[in-house]
């Protein structure tokens, strides 16, 4: 309760995180935590003022960063090894006598192409044909070019080893000409930059896994934000309505609410360890994913048919309670359908109600950020959530027009491989 006692963290770092959360700044403050266990762990402070009912509210999150540090740590890491591999690689030198097309390689080069001196016969077309045939149209115009054009060349590429390995080399080459401007010789260099080439693919692996694992997080706080003020508004009716009229069902409405709220700040907690954990999707089946939500709507009748499973996470969930939500407070609908089917590698979900529809002059504006319309458009934060987290998983979800009642909706995911 009294945070300047709080033992879990240095005296230095609570000097730090008391300035940065009373200096009305967003900014945040990273610091390092001991846990009741005994581990430390990375964290993060942010701290945020605003005015709420003529009162100046103050909100602090504290956040679990030590993966993200981890993969920073692991970035910072990989750009060291670049730099050690630039330093320590060794460079081949060849020459190629262009009037008797003989070629001449340094001991280094026969060593990068893992070549022995008397299995190779030292020409220009034997070169050539060590090169990885889907680079080879573009290293001899390459070479062709600097010819023409009487200027060097600086080329990378792939090679064929004798046992079949690839590698990367960067290969460079300037040529002597004669007075009457005919080549005679070449000279070039050649540096093997496989290991390089690995770093800088491994580097961008990260930096997509750290940009998806952040659009992630991102999400899930606009989720948490979002089913938390469903909750906490249908919590305030029903406190009103008791407070008037005294109906002791609205008390098993605020139980209920309630409970759904710790489920939520409990499955946002498991969201967070699958993001820090795994980096990939899992496999999830619709229709049982399905048959865990809709009991919390009694007042709605299902109509499911199919079933197929895709790659996605925990944040599924929310997609179709936000669907389902907003067919009952926006649409007034009492009967939803449902029907999930596989087309090649596709998951295609076909989402109806019977309530009141979308009007057209709508339907291209529901999935925008902060759009809502009508009395009961809330702060117009659900379709959009529902929208952002159906294109984390690289899928799509669209409105269907048709003749009937209701809202339509077409969801494609992509299809599990088991399934």
């Amino acid at each position: 309760q009294n945070y300047e006692k709080a033992d879990f963290i240095n005296l230095e770092d609570k000097k730090r995180i008391m300035l940065s959360i009373t200096s009305y700044s967003d900014d945040p403050c990273d610091i390092i935590a001991k846990r009741e266990d005994g581990k430390r762990i990375d964290v993060e402070f942010r701290g945020k003022f605003f005015h709420y009912k003529n009162r100046l509210i103050q909100v602090v999150s504290i956040k679990d960063i030590t993966e993200r540090k981890k993969a920073e740590q692991a970035l910072i890491d990989s750009e060291k090894h670049l730099k050690l591999s630039q330093k320590t690689a060794h460079l081949g030198h060849w020459e190629l006598d262009l009037l008797r097309n003989v070629l001449i390689w340094s001991d280094e080069v026969y060593r990068i192409f893992n070549i022995d001196h008397k299995d190779f016969n030292a020409t220009y077309e034997d070169f050539i044909n060590s090169v990885h045939p889907d680079d080879r149209q573009k290293v001899e115009k390459a070479y062709s070019d600097s010819l023409i054009n009487k200027t060097p060349y600086k080329i990378e590429h792939r090679i064929l080893t004798k046992s079949g390995d690839i590698k990367y080399v960067l290969e460079q080459c300037s040529t002597d000409f004669d007075e009457e401007g005919k080549p005679l010789k070449s000279f070039g260099t050649v540096l093997d930059i496989t290991e390089r080439k690995k770093i800088e693919q491994d580097l961008i692996k990260s930096e997509e896994k750290l940009k998806i694992e952040k659009e992630r997080l991102k999400m899930l706080n606009k989720i948490i934000r979002h089913d938390l003020s469903n909750d906490f508004i249908a919590i305030n009716s029903a406190v009103n309505i008791y407070k008037s009229t005294a109906n002791k069902s609205m008390l098993d409405e605020i139980i209920n609410r309630v409970s759904q709220s710790l489920a939520t700040i409990k499955n946002y907690r498991k969201y967070e360890t699958f993001l820090g954990s795994n980096q990939n999707l899992v496999i999830i089946d619709i229709k049982q994913l399905l048959e865990t939500i809709i009991p919390k709507f009694s007042q709605i009748n299902f109509n499911i048919t199919g079933n197929c499973k895709v790659y996605a996470d925990d944040a599924l969930r929310s997609v179709f309670s936000n669907l389902i939500s907003n067919s009952i407070h926006h649409g007034k609908s009492n009967e939803i359908t449902i029907n999930i089917s596989s087309n090649n590698n596709i998951c295609e979900i076909e989402y109806s109600d019977n309530g009141t529809g979308i009007p057209d002059k709508i339907k291209n504006k529901i999935f925008d950020e902060g759009f809502h319309y009508g009395k009961s458009g809330n702060t117009g934060i659900g379709l959009f959530i529902v929208e952002k987290t159906i294109s984390l998983y690289k899928g799509s979800i669209s409105v269907i027009d048709n003749q009937t009642e209701g809202a339509h909706f077409l969801i494609k995911l992509n299809k599990a491989i088991s399934s």
